[in-house]
């Protein structure tokens, strides 16, 4: 029988810590229509999709990673991505703090993702969520099962996650948001949809599907916007 001092057990743990061995991916898409609405912003009319939010290392179920990693990030690095960063993965708060927006992603999740060589540096990061966002084609998905933006159709739940699992294999995590305007009825619109992936970038059971209510909004982008120059 093999005994561990209580010293080799706090080494052990606090190297576990130091060095974690993330075993998942939260790859996380927002609806901008949602968000632009909950926090009274003018929506671009450069947007019409689905943006990213983030790619966040996990370890199961839900476990936040302390990542170890040293990179400095480096807007200089993505040239090359940028204009698709720009579109694909804005700042939707604040579309001046887009960099910044990149540059806290990567210094809060992207240094845990680099630990995979499959990911490997800061432009594998963003380059490996622009991949995610084309593959995952989440817009065109939902419109292929009859689940399109409207202002007037509330959509189930159950119904929403059987086609995630038709089309995905896998449910997801729904978050969405309650409608808090004066005058408005209080009910939930879509604002992200965060999909599970393993090691692999293989679709997997999220461990939770979130806090939508079992009916819900998928709002439209609104018909009166302003252009952007990015």
């Amino acid at each position: 029988m093999v005994y561990l001092s209580v010293l080799t057990i706090s080494s052990i743990i606090q190297a576990a810590y130091k060095n974690p061995n993330w075993d998942a991916i939260l790859f996380t898409l927002t609806w901008p229509p949602t968000f632009c609405s909950s926090y009274n912003v003018t929506l671009p009319l450069n947007f019409t999709d689905f943006t990213i939010h983030g790619l966040w290392p996990i370890i199961l179920p839900n476990i936040t990673v302390n990542c170890t990693g040293t990179e400095k990030f480096n807007i200089s690095l993505l040239k090359g991505l940028r204009p698709r960063l720009d579109v694909e993965w804005p700042s939707l708060k604040n579309l001046s703090r887009t960099e910044s927006l990149w540059k806290h992603e990567f210094e809060k999740h992207g240094l845990c993702a680099v630990e995979d060589p499959k990911i490997g540096n800061q432009v594998g990061y963003f380059n490996t969520s622009l991949q995610l966002r084309a593959k995952t084609d989440l817009l065109n998905t939902l419109k292929r099962y009859n689940i399109t933006p409207s202002n007037v159709t509330e959509y189930n739940k159950t119904v929403f996650q059987e086609v995630m699992k038709k089309a995905y294999g896998s449910p997801v995590h729904l978050s969405c948001r309650q409608n808090r305007g004066k005058g408005s009825p209080k009910n939930h619109s879509l604002e992200e949809v965060r999909f599970c992936l393993n090691r692999s970038f293989s679709h997997i059971p999220c461990p939770n599907e979130g806090k939508c209510p079992e009916r819900f909004y998928f709002p439209p982008f609104p018909k009166h916007r302003v252009i952007y120059l990015l």
